[in-house]
């Protein structure tokens, strides 16, 4: 797959540009937990500026739900994005994006101005044409350098494209060509698939199973699994409306955690031991699965042995908790140390794996971080995603 990239634009100077950026990152008192994303938009952006054009970024950050909340708001991310992006100033504009702060925005010569969360608009994630026509109006080109978004269909990233010529960034390409390499991997192969985001993970794992010799699953997506064969699970993060979806599924290759470590949900402070070979009851109303087990992690440690491609998109614990960051750290290590052999190629990706391997500096071990987790594995699946058909060059 082909896309149009802004290296292909003839004339930029003087052109105001719209580029949709991933800035959904952690952010703990006031501070980013880790600027991967933030980084992976400084190329494109800067080169932009370069090329005397004046830029607009726009980003989304949780879900406020359409409505504004300034617990959502990207204004402790721009003294961050300040220092990546210098020399270059940044003027930031707060609020809900309307025709007032379009009309502000538009009127203002600032040559690098950023947005405030696109989320407060409930036509974003709607991918309103609308809202899309609102945006579009401030600017000449769009630019997506989100791969981690492309997956969705929203205002900002595909609706946009049918009102402005639009390109791919830099960050986005390079996305693009390692994964397109990666759709086919070496045999034999292993997924690993986790986290929270349970429902677009769910959509791929059956591609998975017939690419793939094993795919291991944690996290929300074991809890759905053990959800669908009666196992009491409290509170644990469980998708219920992917369970039609479980009953489809070959079970073959699909391997499910031995046992899981179980906490109190109140505090997560609490925490015991459960082997599923001891029966169905795992968790009380009252908990949930909070990581794997030693089992669990020694299994997979030894399937990943011998294995040529590795993918991994979500953490098999809450790893918001120090104490169940455990699981997640040990399989990492296992990955770390398998993709170091020669010929072994791996590949991870998601907001949670991003902060995971940089905080253990396990980055230079992997052949590729993806700034996506569901988009990773979707394009992995389909080697295309909705938000990329527009760009692609005819």
């Amino acid at each position: 797959m082909k896309l149009r990239s802004i290296k292909e634009i003839r004339s930029l100077a003087g052109k105001t540009v719209l580029v949709r950026v991933d800035f959904n990152v952690d952010i703990k008192n006031g501070r980013v937990s880790e600027k991967f994303r933030l980084k992976q938009a400084v190329e494109t952006v800067k080169y932009l500026l370069k090329h005397d054009c004046r830029v607009i970024v726009m980003a989304h950050l949780g879900r406020p739900g359409g409505k504004l909340n300034h617990d959502y708001s990207l204004a402790p991310l721009v003294k961050e994005w300040r220092q990546l992006i210098s020399p270059f100033g940044v003027k930031f504009y707060p609020g809900k994006i309307d025709a007032g702060l379009v009309g502000r925005v538009s009127a203002d010569k600032s040559r690098l101005i950023m947005l405030d969360n696109l989320r407060f608009n409930a036509g974003e994630e709607k991918n309103d044409r609308k809202f899309a026509e609102m945006l579009a109006s401030m600017v000449d080109f769009y630019v997506n350098e989100a791969f981690s978004v492309s997956h969705r269909e929203a205002a900002s990233v595909v609706a946009i494209t049918k009102l402005l010529p639009s390109y791919a960034g830099l960050n986005l390409m390079d996305e693009v060509n390692f994964l397109s390499r990666a759709a086919d991997p070496k045999k034999p192969a292993m997924a690993l698939i986790g986290g929270i985001k349970i429902g677009s993970k769910f959509g791929v794992i059956d591609t998975f199973v017939k690419k793939y010799d094993v795919v291991a699953v944690g996290g929300g997506i074991a809890n759905t699994f053990f959800y669908a064969q009666g196992c009491s699970v409290g509170k644990s993060v469980v998708d219920k409306k992917c369970l039609g979806k479980i009953k489809k599924l070959s079970k073959k290759k699909i391997l499910l955690p031995l046992d899981v470590i179980v906490t109190d949900v109140k505090t997560k402070t609490k925490k015991r031991y459960h082997k599923l070979s001891w029966g169905k009851d795992i968790c009380e109303p009252d908990e949930m699965i909070a990581d794997v087990g030693p089992e669990t992690i020694q299994m997979i440690t030894k399937i990943l042995a011998g294995k040529k491609s590795i993918v991994w998109s979500g953490v098999f614990g809450d790893t918001s908790i120090p104490e169940f960051k455990k699981g997640s750290k040990q399989i990492m290590t296992a990955v770390a140390d398998q993709v170091k052999k020669k010929n072994v190629v791996g590949v991870i990706g998601g907001g949670s794996m991003i902060d995971l391997v940089f905080e253990m500096k396990k980055n230079t071990s992997l052949d590729f971080i993806s700034t996506g987790g569901g988009a990773m594995l979707e394009f992995l699946e389909q080697k295309t995603l909705v938000g990329l058909k527009s760009l692609i060059k005819k």
